[in-house]
């Protein structure tokens, strides 16, 4: 798919290398809930994760939003695991 992107994917097992080697966890939560635009998914075409999973989880009550931000953390927590 990466063909199809303005920009090229990043490679996200090399976040950590780009910020002096310390993992934006806060940085990478914000892009994945949606706060902080994607330079390389153009005009949001590509789905904003937050508002997905608590849509999935319910809606925007308490519990769907902690829900998703279950959800989003672990993303987030992959992603640092995954650092070279």
């Amino acid at each position: 798919m990466s063909k199809f992107l303005t920009v090229k994917p990043a490679n996200l097992t090399q976040i950590s290398k780009k910020y002096g080697g310390k993992f934006p966890f806060w940085q990478v939560y914000r892009t994945i809930d949606g706060r902080e635009e994607v330079r390389s998914h153009g005009m949001s075409q590509m789905p904003v994760w937050g508002p997905r999973f608590r849509a999935e989880s319910g809606g925007n009550d308490p519990g769907a939003k902690a829900q998703a931000a279950g959800r989003i953390l672990s993303l987030v927590f992959y992603l640092q695991h995954l650092q070279n």
